[in-house]
């Protein structure tokens, strides 16, 4: 039997051969009528006159719209002329600029490889939702056949892809497309590769248009270039061919404005502006569709409005974990919401926001935006935005300070249209407690640059509800110093404010009459300039200011240095986080008087002023402070809320009597809140320490216990600083015991210093620290059997607010 089929009927073509010249096989099977047995033979084909069939294909790029940055449907078609070889592989770059639509995510369902089922000849069971586009195939054979386009499953071997199915007379031929966008520029290369050798005229796939569609246009305006690389089956040399398309502001021909608009606006909302409340902020920036992309922020909060950073149960995330969007639930303190994407119809994008140590110098804290950038199928990892938590210097408000806004993801633009960060920890925020109306200031960045400040009022009200409860509290002497004409005596006075009460705004305390300034201490002022450099003498130095707020987990402690000032007398200046606090000094009806005014609206636990004694000191008793001398003391507090409280109060000091000769009477300066020297023997009125340090292999062990008396409230915190001979290894967690251990959240080492804080009353801690390296002078000592003193510097603080600085001797030994 023989089978001869024409190539030409009716004057058409009805067959056609290969467009490759490799060998093929032409198979036939024939079978048995009573289908007992079937029989396959084939036969070697090898066409020939390849490289004599002429390739000239043609290639088109259009979009639905030629309005710059917009989402857009868009064309793109191949065609061929009749009689060419057939198209083996397509390989096509979209123009420059033309990216993925962020917002076509949204509702956006991808194809399965099952679902597809590229090798099989029945329908694709892909989901309605994954249908992202159309195809045309004009064929000789069949006519025009049509078909659909599918978002393909993200795999790793094919993160983006398209599935293409064309559905025929009986049949489904599909097609894989492979999508490669560069993660530089955004520019995306599709490529179909092993096309089926069936001859057509026209190729079309279509994009979906809409505020959803899987395109935008090009942010630039003027002409883009398409470009197609094109190979038949007969050659393995590809063609190339260009398309062009023009851009311009409203797809009409009007130019893109130069430069890009940039209008962003500001907004700021408190869950409740009550006067000390704890709100949760909501602060949202705006970016209207089109304009330059959003660059930076920096957002200056109104004096007084911040955050608790020393809460409870709130830990810090670190530097690294920010960075890779790790942070611990209990660093968590609000969430985010960004919207991307042009069109009318943005995603919207929602993440958390952590608080982080401090990013960079000058920062006292961190806020870590952590956005998952996943929306349907698509999963491009993660938004992390670091911001500085930084005090102003005038007002120590809080200002926060962003690092640069990413613009693209993976090469996918962002296009930010807003973003809103909201934190809202239960007690993390607290509201200003000084009322009326407050302005939050922010200057947005954009991405070329160019800046735009916003201002928004916020108005704060119900100060008249606020309490405000301070207490004075202070000493005068110490045990060895009763205070002489010609010797300094120690005086302490502490303002303490029960939690919840209205920030202190101006404090006039006036000391006893029996305490008088030292002419020779007030030469020795020093220039302002040089206090704000940090370079004062050393003799400039008359005490130490302590500071307790629950806004910081440690005890803030600056210098209290003599400032000259022209035309009076010398004030006081204390450098505290970047800022000078300044006292006027003067003599009001004999009373050595001093006012620090506009303190900044920030809650104090307590603000503690030490004054040295001793031959330098800054303060006589001429008459000593025995009794019946006079040591009362009386404090003006003035509050933000405009509340107002005078105290009188006896300041503490030792027992003693006057001595025969008291002009000629002195001793070594005290410290602490009640007076007294830094040895650390068990006193009523002062804390004790005792410690051990165990060297083994050029490593020590350190072990401190701190106790305190029970005449004195329960222990708050503990701060103590090693030794330059002793430096713990980097990695180290102390180990903090009371009667049970203490979480290592409480517990913080840096270099060499430890805190602890202590959530529950106990009155004695016991810290330990191993693996401490031993500098080469206490190891040689040991070495020759000696055993090197080792003194520890402590600071304790108490319940009350009061602290005290002792020091705790021991001596080195070998394990």
């Amino acid at each position: 039997m023989s089978l001869t089929l024409n190539g030409m009927v009716g004057g058409q073509r009805f067959l056609t051969m290969p467009s490759s010249c490799n060998t093929a096989n032409l198979t036939v099977t024939a079978g048995s009528w009573d289908s007992t047995a079937t029989a396959t033979r084939s036969a070697p084909i090898t066409p020939t006159g390849c490289a004599s069939l002429a390739f000239n294909p043609s290639f088109a790029f259009t979009t639905q719209t030629t309005r710059a940055e917009t989402p857009s449907g868009a064309t793109a078609a191949i065609t061929l002329p009749s009689g060419s070889p057939t198209l083996k592989r397509a390989v096509v770059t979209l123009p420059p600029g033309v990216a993925i639509n962020p917002a076509a995510a949204d509702g956006l369902a991808a194809c399965s490889d099952a679902q597809f089922a590229v090798d099989s000849n029945s329908a694709p069971a892909c989901p309605s939702a994954s249908r992202v586009g159309t195809v045309e195939f004009d064929t000789p054979l069949l006519g025009l056949l049509t078909g659909d386009v599918y978002f393909a499953q993200p795999t790793d071997a094919r993160p983006w892809g398209l599935f293409v199915s064309i559905s025929g007379p009986g049949f489904f031929a599909k097609l894989v497309g492979n999508v490669a966008i560069d993660q530089s520029n955004g520019q995306i290369t599709t490529t179909f590769d092993d096309i089926p050798q069936v001859p057509f005229t026209a190729f079309r796939l279509t994009f979906n248009g809409g505020s959803k569609a899987l395109l935008v246009t090009p942010r630039a305006c003027g002409a883009a270039q398409a470009q197609a690389q094109l190979t038949p089956w007969s050659s393995s040399t590809p063609v190339a061919r260009n398309s062009t398309v023009t851009i311009s502001w409203d797809g009409a021909g009007a130019p893109c404005p130069s430069p890009r608009p940039f209008n962003p606006t500001l907004a700021l909302a408190l869950s409740d502006s009550s006067a000390g409340a704890s709100p949760a902020m909501t602060l949202t920036v705006t970016r209207p569709d089109r304009d330059q992309e959003l660059g930076s922020l920096r957002v200056s909060l109104p004096p007084g409005l911040l955050g608790y950073l020393a809460m409870d149960g709130l830990s810090l995330c670190s530097p690294s974990s920010a960075a890779s969007g790790s942070c611990p639930a209990s660093s968590r303190v609000g969430s985010v919401a960004a919207t991307s994407g042009p069109g009318t119809s943005p995603v919207t994008l929602n993440g958390d926001v952590y608080l982080t140590s401090a990013p960079r110098s000058g920062a006292i804290a961190g806020l870590a935006v952590v956005i998952p950038a996943r929306v349907g199928p698509v999963d491009l990892g993660r938004v992390v935005v670091t911001n500085a938590l930084v005090l102003r210097t005038s007002d120590f408000g809080l200002v926060v300070e962003s690092d640069r806004l990413p613009s693209a993801l993976k090469g996918i633009p962002l296009a930010v249209r807003s973003l809103a960060i909201r934190l809202d920890r239960s007690g993390f925020l607290r509201n200003p407690t000084r009322c009326g109306t407050l302005q939050a200031a922010a200057t947005i960045a954009a991405s070329d640059g160019r800046t735009a400040n916003r201002s928004v009022p916020l108005a704060i009200s119900g100060c008249d509800r606020l309490p405000f409860a301070p207490a004075l509290a202070g000493s005068v002497g110490a045990r060895d110093n009763f205070g002489s004409s010609t010797v300094g005596v120690p005086l302490t006075t502490r303002i303490t404010l029960p939690s919840g009460n209205a920030a202190l705004k101006r404090a006039r305390v006036q000391l006893p009459s029996s305490i008088l300034p030292s002419l020779d201490a007030l030469s020795r002022a020093c220039p302002v300039s040089q206090i704000a450099s940090g370079s004062c003498p050393p003799n400039a130095r008359v005490g130490t200011a302590r500071v307790v707020t629950p806004l910081l987990p440690i005890t803030l402690e600056a210098p209290v240095l003599l400032a000259e000032n022209a035309g009076g007398l010398p004030r006081l200046a204390i450098p505290l986080l970047g800022s000078v606090l300044y006292g006027d000094v003067s003599l009001a009806s004999g009373r050595v008087t001093t006012t620090f005014d506009n303190l900044p609206d920030i809650p104090l636990a307590s603000f503690e002023l030490a004054i040295d004694g001793g031959p330098s000191g800054l303060l006589r008793a001429p008459n000593t402070i025995c009794v019946p001398n006079d040591v009362t003391t009386v404090a003006t507090l003035d509050a933000h809320s405009g509340r107002s409280l005078s105290v009188t109060k006896a300041l503490d000091r030792p027992t003693c009597t006057a001595p025969r000769n008291a002009g000629g009477s002195g001793g070594s300066s005290g410290s602490g809140g009640s007076g007294g020297d830094d040895r650390t023997s068990p006193s009523s009125t002062r804390p004790s320490g005792r410690a051990s340090v165990v060297v083994r292999r050029g490593r020590a062990t350190v072990v401190l216990r701190i106790r305190q008396p029970r005449a004195l409230a329960a222990l708050a915190r503990v701060r103590a600083v090693l030794p330059r001979s002793l430096t713990p290894r980097r990695g180290v967690r102390p180990i903090a015991r009371t009667s049970k251990r203490i979480a290592r959240k409480y517990v913080r080492l840096r270099g060499r210093t430890v805190q602890v804080r202590l959530v529950r009353s106990t009155r004695s801690v016991l810290v330990r620290i191993a693996q401490v390296r031993v500098s080469r002078s206490v190891q040689r000592a040991l070495a020759r059997r000696k055993r090197p003193v080792v003194r520890i510097a402590v600071t304790v603080v108490d319940r009350k607010g009061r602290s005290w600085r002792i020091t705790v001797s021991t001596r080195a030994r070998r394990a």
